[in-house]
């Protein structure tokens, strides 16, 4: 009797173990379940926490996304240098510096807006271009900074970052041709009667060139987005 006793007693032990175990089983995967719901609750549509870090609005901005866009930045500049040779026209010819460099400050940009789409990326790249011009023109370095600081607001307030192309492609394709209108108000406020006589003496001529900087920015910018689109898919642009 009393081994019978004992073999029940061991056997009891051995069930409440794997009863026991089996509870903390069953409340490991109660609780994992509790946190996916709770996570799926939080993060609507199947989110997960990474996937709104990448979507949120500001990112930081790493040490290579930085390096990228200072070398574009530089890209465009130098290519941006044929502007010099038109200098003696600047106040004959309204719009000219940016006709003659439509091109580049659209197919560029829009090049590492494609790679870094992160919220500040139009205006670093304006800063790293404007600390160079600034030693050629203050008009040049001003405007840099202030039509990229009003493009990134605007970028903000109705795409809510660079996550999509169009978002990438409104700040470029407007980017050269408000300097327009920016330099015009600007040497009206220093009083450069040279340089806001060339729009005011001929009007039409001036409309004219800005519909040609308008052309060519739209223009480069999709080209620009249509050769970034080339480079990922070659594994030559990633993230």
């Amino acid at each position: 009797m009393k081994e019978n006793e004992k073999d029940n007693v061991v056997v009891n032990e051995k069930e409440d173990k794997t009863n026991t175990g089996t509870q903390i089983l069953k409340d490991i995967k109660d609780a994992e379940q509790t946190d996916d719901r709770a996570e799926e609750n939080f993060f609507p549509e199947g989110r997960t926490v990474e996937k709104c870090k990448e979507g949120a609005i500001f990112q930081p901005f790493r040490i290579k996304d930085i390096v990228f866009l200072a070398v574009m930045a530089a890209i465009t500049l130098l290519t941006s240098s044929v502007m010099m040779l038109v200098v003696p026209l600047l106040t004959t010819v309204f719009g000219i510096a940016q006709l003659v460099t439509g091109l580049q400050l659209s197919v560029f940009p829009a090049i590492a807006l494609s790679k870094v789409r992160k919220t500040g990326s139009l205006f670093l790249t304006a800063l790293f271009t404007g600390v160079i011009q600034l030693f050629m023109s203050p008009a040049m370095f001003v405007s840099n900074l202030v039509i990229g600081f009003i493009l990134e607001l605007l970028v903000i307030a109705i795409f809510r970052g660079y996550k999509s192309d169009k978002a990438v492609f409104f700040a470029v394709a407007l980017y050269n041709p408000l300097s327009l209108p920016f330099n015009y108000v600007y040497n009206k406020i220093i009083n450069e009667a040279a340089m806001t006589a060339v729009a005011e003496n001929a009007p039409w001529a001036a409309v004219g060139m800005a519909a040609a900087v308008c052309t060519l920015a739209v223009v480069g910018t999709l080209v620009g987005l249509k050769i970034a689109k080339e480079l990922k898919k070659a594994g030559v642009l990633k993230k």
